[in-house]
């Protein structure tokens, strides 16, 4: 049973039962890391009996590869592609390999696309269901998007999970959104005493602090800690224990931050006021552009309310900052130089939602985690030596 998401589920139900009766939808599901976005499509595959189920899932290191997630979301119906005009059937079986052929029409593909899933909707509704759409291949995104936006009378849902703060070619203009955000301390509390044994409550009301509502940080510290530490017998390290699937998430979002981004967040981690004002002063002295502390925001590492600064999830945004670009290895006043007036600083924005997803820098990042940086770090000088009571467990 899913905490906390009883809002979420009933639209999504609505939406498939809306598809039974020939009514065809579609839905974005998007959020930060960990929110729950894929357990909110195993729970709606789960609780949607009778119908017929076609997943797939981007994948990044397929993401360079055309029509990869297309190939799988279409593998079953492939024995059915004769029940689709000819040119479209040809065209798709190019694009996917199964016959020759020296180019591959996009458009045809995606009426074909079209046409294989309104005719699997034909004997039972078809759920579609695509998860980490973030990470589609740009050809299958484009398919894909184009089959939903001319899906009508057929008894067909689709509903994509994407990761928000994601530089990506998958962009669903005028597909109806649903934000999966962060559960409730009651939800999250539950959650937490669903996870471990015995919790104690001053342990429990520190990690749903610290996870900022979100399930898959909760989850994942929560196991971290010892059954003693949990338990209120054994005392809890200052920075709590970071698992590695948890820190791989994080560190993947920080990692595509733009550069004045990575420092910015840097700045954040070695800040112990909290507020706005200490750390844009600290970013003015190294030189970080203005626009930095938005992109940070956007990404959903960092809250703003009004002068008060906190991590989304504080746990895993303070350690993700380890991954800078070369520019700004090694110590923190690497990028201590202001720019020229007049050179250029680099954007993002809605402008660059259809570029192609850069790489991620391929400068060796420094190794250490930012665990015991002070004010004494972001002036230059030397680090004071890391407070034992700070040490990872």
């Amino acid at each position: 049973m899913l905490l906390g998401r009883d809002a979420e589920r009933a639209v999504l139900a609505e939406l498939v039962a809306r598809a039974a009766q020939s009514h065809a939808g579609a839905m974005v599901l998007h959020g930060d890391p960990g929110a729950g976005k894929t357990a909110l499509l195993d729970d709606l595959v789960a609780t949607s009996p009778g119908v017929r189920v076609l997943r797939t899932q981007g994948v990044e290191s397929e993401s360079p590869l055309a029509y990869a997630a297309l190939h799988r979301l279409l593998r079953p119906l492939l024995p059915h592609l004769d029940l689709v005009p000819e040119p479209q059937a040809r065209a798709l079986g190019v694009a996917l390999g199964r016959v020759g052929g020296d180019r591959v029409d996009p458009f045809l593909v995606a009426l074909a696309t079209l046409s294989l899933l309104t005719e699997a909707a034909e004997a039972r509704p078809a759920l579609v269901v695509v998860d980490d759409a973030h990470w589609l291949d740009a050809a299958s995104a484009d398919a894909l998007l184009f089959a939903v936006r001319r899906l009508d009378a057929d008894r067909v849902a689709v509903v994509f999970a994407v990761r928000d703060g994601m530089t990506t070619t998958f962009v669903p203009d005028g597909v109806p959104t649903l934000r999966v955000g962060r559960l409730d301390a009651v939800s999250a509390l539950a959650l937490l005493r669903g996870t471990a044994a015995a919790v104690a409550p001053d342990v429990a009301d520190r990690l749903v602090s610290e996870c900022g509502g979100n399930p898959l940080a909760l989850v994942e510290l929560a196991a971290a800690l010892t059954p003693d530490q949990l338990a209120g017998d054994a005392p809890i390290p200052a920075h709590l224990p970071l698992t590695a699937r948890l820190e791989r998430v994080f560190l993947d979002r920080a990692r595509r931050l733009p550069a004045d981004a990575q420092t910015l967040m840097l700045i954040v981690a070695a800040d112990d006021s909290g507020r706005v004002a200490a750390v844009s002063r600290a970013a003015a002295v190294l030189g970080v552009d203005e626009e930095a502390m938005d992109q940070a925001e956007a990404s959903g590492l960092v809250a703003r309310d009004g002068d008060a600064l906190r991590c989304g999830t504080r746990s895993c945004a303070r350690r993700s900052t380890r991954a800078r670009p070369a520019a700004s290895a090694g110590s923190c006043t690497a990028r201590s130089r202001p720019r020229s007036r007049g050179q250029r600083r680099p954007t993002v924005g809605p402008g660059t939602a259809r570029q192609p997803r850069r790489a991620p820098t391929t400068g060796s990042p420094p190794t250490s985690r930012v665990w015991g940086c002070g004010p004494s770090d972001v002036a230059g000088t030397r680090p004071r030596p890391r407070p034992t009571s700070a040490r990872r467990s």
